[in-house]
């Protein structure tokens, strides 16, 4: 079934239900990350911040080493790879704070 053979209806339905989908996902996300922060070990808190700065310590490293005009091949996986885990960990944070405003 192609988008366009959707009435006006349906695609509203449909956005309805990726839009609940995506609000149970960041629940979700939200809810492991609080467990994670209840642990009496310090490893599960610590573990999201410690690949946040390794992903920044990757990027940097891509940046300076590419700008040397060494080419890595692999270098545009890597960096959508650490842009997810960047927008992830922000993008969940915000959606935290602003669940918890209203």
């Amino acid at each position: 079934m192609d988008e366009d053979d959707l009435t006006p209806e349906q695609k509203q339905e449909l956005a309805k239900l990726i839009n609940e989908e995506l609000k149970i996902i960041q629940s979700n996300i939200t809810d492991r990350w609080k467990s994670d922060n209840e642990q009496p070990l310090k490893l599960p808190k610590l573990i999201r911040p410690i690949v946040l700065a390794y992903t920044w310590v990757v990027i940097t490293a891509i940046v300076i080493i590419e700008s040397c005009s060494i080419s890595i091949i692999s270098s545009s996986l890597v960096l959508s790879m650490c842009g997810s885990v960047n927008l992830a960990y922000f993008g969940v944070r915000t959606f935290e704070k602003i669940k918890n405003k209203s």
